[in-house]
């Protein structure tokens, strides 16, 4: 008996360990920050980006929040809580991080598509919907992505502390 407790405890113990939400990779450092007009909220973030999955935890000292975004193959998850955006725009994120990580396999590859034609020169990425509507804009320059968002006509810029 004393065998199988030796046994199991070890395997209980390490069965109950969740796995590590940034794949026991080191996470990006990154600040973001979403402007609409002249409203503007800014967060910190530690991301892990890769092809077909994002992983970022965004805080907001200001509003002592946070979001926890996660998308991996095409399945988006998003929990937030103390955050002044409603779940439409929470939506809407899942779109703006697609555009700009995935939209024509650049700066990284999914399996999954979400948008129609996509335009891409040196630092710029166009991206319509399936019937020719421009939607996005997305910059790159370096360290730093900027998102222009027309439809919701809001911006998303990214710092990183590593280049993509």
């Amino acid at each position: 008996m004393k065998k199988i407790k030796y046994i199991l405890f070890p395997l209980l113990l390490f069965g109950c360990v969740s796995a590590n939400f940034f794949l026991n990779q080191p996470p990006m450092q990154q600040i973001v920050t979403i402007s609409q007009g002249e409203r503007s909220l800014k967060f910190e973030a530690e991301s892990l980006i890769q092809d077909n999955t994002i992983r970022t935890k965004l805080t907001s000292d200001l509003y002592r929040g946070y979001a926890e975004i996660v998308y991996d193959h095409g399945q988006y998850k998003i929990k937030s809580r103390a955050l002044p955006i409603d779940k439409k725009k929470a939506g809407s994120l899942k779109g703006d991080l697609y555009a700009a990580f995935f939209a024509g396999d650049y700066p990284f590859k999914s399996d999954e598509k979400m948008f129609g034609k996509v335009e891409i020169t040196n630092i710029k990425k166009s991206i319509y919907a399936e019937d020719g509507y421009h939607l996005y804009d997305v910059f790159y320059n370096g360290k730093e992505i900027r998102i222009m968002n027309y439809v919701k006509e809001y911006i998303i810029t990214i710092f990183s502390d590593k280049e993509y």
